[in-house]
């Protein structure tokens, strides 16, 4: 059994906590749902066509340029649990921010807000105990790796790149 008086009276657990709860909500999912809903689900390696850039401009006046979109280079579905065939849940855990103009060109964000992120259901601590999200970091990995990343927004490919790599070091 913890002791709850401590934790109230030590600052630093104090300010660890509201930091997590705050990290909670800037690093949340997007449920699959929503995604086959409302989004378009484009494979990685598949060349945007004219006609799926104009589906995905359809709602944007004629002199839009570009809109902002969400790259996710990942999915995990769980195929099989305890040796029977599991839900059908997809997972979406990394999310990076981009731009569509209507040529059907990606690039970077225009600003530095927008970074990319690993979804909350995915870092440990977290209370999925691997039933529908697998754990691929933490929360301090995460924070850790945050702390040096630096992200190049010179073109699509070097900024695409670079969201990978800080994938690659949160997930080591």
């Amino acid at each position: 059994m913890s002791n709850l008086s401590q934790f109230d009276s030590d600052p630093i657990h104090q300010l660890r906590y509201y930091r997590h709860c705050l990290a909670d909500g800037e690093r949340m999912d997007i449920h699959s749902d929503a995604i086959r809903n409302k989004g378009c689900l484009v494979p990685a390696d598949r060349i945007l066509t004219k006609l799926l850039v104009q589906k995905l401009f359809a709602d944007l006046p004629e002199d839009e340029p570009s809109r902002d979109i969400l790259y996710c280079p990942l999915c995990l579905q769980q195929s099989m649990k305890d040796g029977g065939k599991a839900s059908s849940t997809t997972v979406y855990p990394f999310w990076i921010p981009a731009i569509l103009a209507r040529t059907g060109e990606l690039r970077p964000p225009r600003d530095d807000i927008g970074i990319p992120w690993l979804v909350r259901g995915v870092l440990a601590p977290n209370e999925y105990l691997n039933r529908e999200y697998p754990v691929l970091s933490s929360v301090e990995r995460v924070d850790r790796v945050g702390t040096t990343l630096q992200i190049d927004r010179a073109n699509w490919k070097v900024y695409l790149a670079s969201a990978l790599d800080y994938f690659r070091g949160c997930s080591r």
